[in-house]
């Protein structure tokens, strides 16, 4: 996530002090690197990686600042003054009483690591006493950059703590070593492709793999052989094996496929009736490729006048049906004629009708059935005994069983159903109260058909005042149900008693009750009216006074709630929302992350910072409710590393999925929100030379010092660079070596470049005469199977070796951590 922020900010501040120590600056993943021009090929079943050799970088030497020198302890004359971090607590007396002489353990000794302000030299390690490191100014010195470990001393009788300078984990690993710095050890890089094979309608495509700590190029269509090319850069200060920086792959992609697997619409063959235009002769047989078949417009030719079978091919991996042209009965008898006229035999032509039977609303219903080789004419309805008639058309050259062409369909259908299944209004008998306008005898008793009763109109008699129990009826075959009128207790009675007034009225009874769903996190106690029996609910209202709500059940009609009431009222008071853990622990549960923030400089209060990816970091450990009223989720663009964690807000978990989480941010977070020192290296080549005698060539062997790894370091031979290490046959001539570093590791100053040697074969004065040619050197190590071919030239004069001078150095930039000014947002 932010390593590559980081190196480049070293990168800068490297550039910024100038060369260390006469060496060049390391070149980072983003700096612009010389490579040498690309070799070619590859196939794309293995495709070509070609490393680029980077040239290094020199960057001119500044010049140095002298170190500055300790400054001579001296008598206390005021209290020292701290100015920026870290911030400390000083007790002091009341105002009103004086303030006594400082007493400071002027014995006591600080050791620590104090900023030069050289490039080459950026710490020397100081001894002082506390007296002197508070007169010099080394708490605030160049801006806070001095390391000082945490150190306590006795003032006025009163133990003070320091806590330290720039005292995270790369501070403390200058401070271990010396003051000097660290060197870095660089990141693996790695890259790779793959290929979807080509398909009948696509080409072979190139598929970029994951690239570890790197980035992939832009792939591009080069000139030549090759038909693709994409280079991997190494990112921050990451190396892909060997201590290159780019790796590229290029090669050629397969085209589309274009076997008979994906089109044989050569191969296949059609035979079929082609059309002539003639009378007499009216089709030929002919058989051709499918590729003909629609070349020669076969598939339209007069008309669409050819007879042709289905049949099906493959075209770009696709199978394609061709559904056949005229191929009925007719037509498939002329193929199989050969195409001549055939003996027509005619086809056999069926119809047939059916009915739907009578039923209690729809008289009976005539229907048309499927027809083969035939269409139906119109139904009519003839004069006479038959009230309906339909024929039957035989079409083409087909017949009806018996030789006809026609077939007629007719007679007579049954009339809706009247029986007693579908109306049995006259026979079902209903028995009921009837209401007169006598006050004497206001009902009757009465017994009489349903279909007397709804025609004499008891279903609405003086409005509805007849007392009449449910019953049911069939009407056109259907059940109808009549639900009674007045047909409660009352009612029942009345009718029970032959419709006199002698019963007794027993009022019904009446009943409502409510209840409560409970609160919850987001919304309180609700009130719940619930069923009633012979009552209704008027509205729910909010009373003035300690209850609120309030709701009232009226019973309706005669009836009453237990205890003779006519109304029962509900009142009360509501529980509010559920404000408690169980829906919200956000004041509770605790956060852990890295703050990019400056140092907060007031109150006692020492802030733990480091140096890190977005400047200034430090360790918060915060309530999850303060984490978002801080903004923390987008401060200063989202810089913050935050681990995922859950929370409970209104009873629902929330899940937060962390911040810039990646390898790098989680690292960075596990170190206490400090940066580590990179680490720089330096290695030691080696190159030898064997004269040739007469009995085997010259050789040269490439390597290093026993305790460095070979891959430290690449070899440039007569000018071929990326010669790796091993021993290596040479002709007669000179052969010239360079040492190159792999970055960001360094050739030790005791290696000079170049080496050089001249090859010549011995005179024949000094050689018995040869019976075997000479033996070559097998190359070991890592290198090749064949010697570079020699460039230079010989004539047998005496090998010279000539060093030439100068030095190769990868640049060590001064690497010290920052302290910066800042509030914490």
């Amino acid at each position: 996530m932010f390593s590559n922020k980081f190196l480049a900010a070293l990168a800068a501040l490297t550039l910024a002090s100038g060369a260390v120590i006469g060496t060049a600056a390391p070149a980072f993943a983003n700096d612009d690197v010389v490579t040498d021009t690309e070799t070619t090929i590859a196939s794309v079943e293995a495709p070509v990686v070609e490393p680029s050799i980077e040239a290094p970088v020199v960057v001119p030497d500044a010049p140095e600042t002298s170190a500055t020198a300790p400054i001579p302890e001296q008598s206390v004359a005021s209290e020292p003054v701290n100015v920026g971090p870290p911030a400390m607590s000083f007790s002091t007396k009341p105002a009103e009483e004086p303030e006594p002489e400082p007493v400071v353990e002027v014995e006591k000794k600080v050791e620590f690591c104090h900023a030069t302000a050289s490039a080459s030299n950026p710490y020397v390690m100081v001894d002082t006493s506390v007296n002197a490191f508070y007169n010099a100014g080394h708490d605030t010195h160049q801006n806070f950059e001095d390391i000082v470990p945490p150190f306590s001393y006795v003032k006025q009788g009163q133990t003070i703590n320091f806590p330290g300078l720039n005292w995270n984990a790369a501070g403390q690993a200058i401070f271990n070593n010396g003051c000097e710095r660290v060197v870095v050890v660089p990141g693996v890089a790695t890259a790779s492709v793959s290929f979807i094979a080509a398909s009948c309608t696509a080409a072979q495509q190139l598929v970029l793999g994951t690239a570890t700590n790197a980035a992939w190029g832009t792939v591009t269509d080069p000139a030549g052989s090759d038909n693709y090319s994409v280079t991997a850069t190494a990112t921050g200060n990451a190396f892909f094996p060997g201590g290159l920086s780019t790796l590229t792959f290029h090669g050629v992609l397969n085209p589309v496929d274009t076997s008979e697997a994906c089109d044989n619409t050569t191969a296949k063959k059609v035979e079929f009736c082609h059309a002539t235009g003639s009378d007499s002769n009216p089709f030929v047989l002919i058989e051709t490729s499918v590729n003909a078949f629609f070349n020669a417009g076969h598939d339209t030719h007069q008309n669409f006048a050819d007879i042709v079978p289905p049949f099906s091919y493959v075209k770009q991996g696709q199978t394609i049906d061709f559904p056949g042209l005229n191929w009925d009965a007719t037509g498939q008898a002329f193929l199989a004629a050969g195409c001549e006229e055939p003996v027509v035999i005619p086809d056999v032509a069926t119809a047939s009708v059916s009915t739907t039977p009578a039923s209690c609303t729809a008289a009976e219903q005539l229907v048309l059935g499927a027809v083969t080789n035939a269409v139906w004419g119109p139904v009519t309805d003839p004069r006479g005994r038959d009230d309906y008639s339909v024929t039957a058309t035989a079409t083409g050259n087909a017949l009806f069983a018996g030789g006809l062409t026609k077939l007629t369909f007719r007679g007579e259908l049954d009339h809706i159903d009247k029986s007693e299944a579908c109306d049995n209004t006259k026979i079902v008998k209903v028995e009921f109260c009837h209401a007169t306008r006598s006050d004497s005898n206001p009902f009757v008793l009465l017994n009489t058909s349903v279909k007397t009763f709804f025609r004499d109109g008891h279903d609405t008699h003086r409005n509805s005042a007849d007392i009449v129990p449910p019953f049911s009826y069939i009407k056109r075959g259907a059940v109808v149900e009549f639900p009674g009128l007045n047909w409660d207790a009352e009612g029942r009675a009345f009718l029970e008693a032959g419709c006199k007034d002698t019963v007794v009225v027993i009022p019904d009874v009446a009943t409502a009750a409510v209840s409560f769903s409970p609160e919850t996190c987001t919304a309180g106690e609700q009130l719940v009216l619930g069923a009633v029996a012979n009552a209704t609910w008027g509205p729910v209202t909010d009373p003035a006074g300690d209850d609120n709500y309030s709701v009232t059940a009226t019973a309706t009609g005669d009836a009453q709630f237990a205890g003779g009431l006519t109304e029962i009222t509900f009142h009360g008071v509501l529980k509010p929302i559920d404000t408690s853990e169980a829906c919200d622990n956000t004041n509770f549960t605790m956060v852990q992350f890295c703050h990019a923030a400056g140092v907060e400089t007031d109150s006692d209060e020492l802030v733990f910072v480091a140096f890190g990816p977005a400047g200034v970091y430090q360790l918060l450990n915060i309530s999850v409710s303060a984490f978002f009223a801080g903004s923390h989720d987008t401060h200063d663009g989202s810089a913050d590393i935050v681990p995922p964690f859950s929370y409970l807000t209104q009873g629902e978990v929330m899940e937060f999925a962390g911040l810039n989480w990646d390898a790098a941010g989680q690292a960075f977070f596990a170190n206490n929100c400090e940066q580590e020192i990179p680490t720089l290296a330096l290695v030691l080549p080696t190159v030898t030379f064997t004269q040739a005698t007469c009995t085997a060539a010259g050789s040269y062997t490439l390597g290093v010092a026993a305790g460095f790894t070979p891959n430290q370091v690449t070899f440039t031979v007569n000018g071929t660079p990326g010669v790796l290490a091993g021993t290596y046959a040479a002709a007669n001539g000179s052969i010239t070596v360079t040492v190159q570093p792999v970055a960001p590791d360094g050739i030790d100053v005791d290696w000079v470049n170049p080496s050089a040697f001249v090859f010549a074969a011995p005179s024949a004065s000094d050689c018995s005469p040869v019976t075997t040619p000479p033996v070559p050197v097998t190359p070991a190590g890592n290198g090749s199977g064949a010697g570079l071919p020699n460039t230079g030239s010989g004539d047998g004069i005496a090998g010279l070796i000539s060093l030439g001078g100068g030095l190769v150095f990868l640049g060590a930039a001064a690497l010290y951590l920052r302290r910066r000014m800042g509030t914490i947002g």
